[in-house]
């Protein structure tokens, strides 16, 4: 994991796994924030959930990527 701070260290915001931040990860961008995840099951968790941490679920502003090569699927 790159530098020393928390802050340096990316978690699945489901689960809490610690990620490696270089591995094809299932991922969602929503809010402008790209958010990793450790399996599409808990992308599917957070996906469903409906709440984050900035507030209402709004479908419309997510973006989902493909964890091969990080492109966009729309």
């Amino acid at each position: 994991l790159a530098g020393n701070g928390a802050s340096d260290v990316l978690r699945d915001p489901v689960c809490g796994l610690v990620l490696d931040p270089d591995a094809s990860l299932p991922s969602v961008e929503e809010h402008g924030v790209r958010r990793a995840f450790c399996s599409n099951d808990c992308r599917r968790r957070y996906l469903t959930r409906g709440l984050d941490d900035a507030g209402p679920f709004d479908a419309g502003r997510l973006h989902f990527f493909d964890p091969r090569d990080g492109s966009a699927i729309r």
